[in-house]
């Protein structure tokens, strides 16, 4: 009894072995060239995004640089005129 599992046992794992080699051969022939290209234009795709990114934060970066030094003149300009009455008063 014990002697038929074990002859069917390796029998199925003969079997399984085979489908396996079958298996595995078939896959070495599958086309995976679209695959491919369509991961190859979603880097270019990303590629370009991050320059773009890149580009705009440079951007962002020089215009809030620049909206910041006018704000200083324009805060200098304004006090000024007080800083210099207040030591022309100082100085009476």
């Amino acid at each position: 009894m014990t002697e038929g599992l074990i002859i069917g046992a390796i029998v199925l794992l003969l079997v399984v072995i085979i489908m396996l080699v079958f298996v595995l051969l078939r896959a070495n022939e599958t086309n995976f060239s679209p695959v491919t290209s369509r991961l190859e234009n979603i880097e270019r795709s990303q590629e370009r995004f991050e320059r773009g990114l890149k580009e705009e934060l440079g951007r962002s970066r020089q215009v809030a640089s620049s909206q910041g030094r006018d704000a200083n003149c324009r805060a200098f300009n304004c006090l000024l005129p007080l800083i210099l009455l207040r030591f022309a008063i100082a100085n009476l």
